[in-house]
């Protein structure tokens, strides 16, 4: 029967290549709850958890974790202070389950007792990486609401239990057979396949519900200068973005009205949208060439980087809006 490894034993490492593999295949297929500009993203790590305390310990489960993590966050456009929580995250998730198992002594996976304390290991995970992650939210956003610690806590606390079953059953089976692999490989990319589809489906839902809120929304608007304000402050909310200006020309007795909302209310101004001679705006309403215009940080030339950081965003769209008068407005969201 398969027992766990201690923490000082030097594993094979090609097993935990294969495990840092398996951690790769599991962050990608994940699921997020959103709340304002933060993001919380659980996925079936569990499974490669599980596997790896058993076959090489929590050293170097913890190992092929971060590894993991840190090849997932360099496709992502995150910033440094997120991706650094992230992969500290990482570390404490490993460091929460391994001392769970050992204060509790377990030794044999064939144990039902086993089976339990692995439960309990990857369910406490679950409440201090919800936990750690509210605090982080709840520092730069404000105390996140209670629908975001049932939508975060839910799922954690359903998929958890269910990859501790599939790895033990896995562990179990291949120890007597290691050529059950071969068989369990097919079953469980069909697991990954189901909960990835179900991740999708889910955010797709939430997409549509979220377009119908907007929709609905704009149809209140009026058409002073509240309802303006009021239009971007829902544009803002939609895409869940940092700050969204609307710059408006003249039109009749009235002057050019920029129309800001940002996350924190931290003013109705910043460098960029009202400036004619900006890059963004410029390549976004000219009118022979002009469209949607996206910046990113990760692939910008030196004077999209300039555009960017006169605006301190690490992501920038900004597209051409026409009013009713046919003249070119200009619509900016930042992140």
């Amino acid at each position: 029967m398969p027992t766990f490894a201690g923490s000082a034993t030097r594993p094979d490492v090609l097993l935990v290549a294969l495990l840092a593999l398996a951690f790769v295949v599991t962050e990608v297929s994940s699921m997020d709850v959103e709340f304002r500009r933060q993001t919380y993203v659980f996925s079936p790590v569990e499974f490669p958890l599980v596997i790896g305390l058993v076959e090489v310990g929590g050293l170097w489960t913890a190992v092929a974790r971060v590894l993991a993590l840190a090849v997932v966050v360099l496709r992502q456009p995150y910033a440094r202070p997120k991706s650094a929580f992230n992969l500290a995250l990482a570390v404490v998730e490993v460091a929460v389950a391994s001392a769970v198992v050992q204060a509790l002594s377990v030794s044999s996976v064939a144990s039902p007792v086993t089976w339990a304390v692995l439960v309990l290991a990857v369910m406490t995970v679950g409440v201090v990486d919800v936990l750690m992650v509210g605090a982080a939210i709840a520092l730069v956003e404000g105390r996140p609401p209670n629908s975001f610690w049932v939508g975060a806590l839910a799922p954690s606390l359903v998929v958890g239990p269910l990859c501790v079953a599939i790895a033990v059953v896995a562990l179990l089976v291949t120890d007597e057979h290691p050529s059950a692999w071969f068989l369990l490989g097919p079953v469980l990319a069909g697991v990954l396949l189901v909960f990835r589809q179900s991740a999708t489906a889910v955010r797709e839902r939430r997409s549509v519900q979220s377009v119908h809120d907007f929709a609905r929304r704009v149809e209140a608007v009026g058409p002073d200068e509240d309802g303006t304000r009021e239009l971007v402050r829902a544009v803002r909310e939609l895409l869940n973005a940092d700050r969204v200006a609307l710059w408006l020309p003249p039109y009749l007795d009235e002057g050019p009205r920029l129309v800001v909302d940002r996350a924190g209310d931290e003013g109705d101004w910043y460098a960029g949208p009202s400036d004619p001679d900006d890059l963004v705006r410029r390549l976004a309403v000219d009118q022979d060439n002009g469209g949607p215009v996206l910046l990113r940080a990760a692939k910008a030339n030196a004077e999209e980087r300039e555009a960017l950081q006169r605006r301190a965003a690490q992501e920038v769209l900004g597209a051409p809006i026409v009013t009713a008068a046919g003249e070119y407005g200009y619509l900016e969201v930042c992140d």
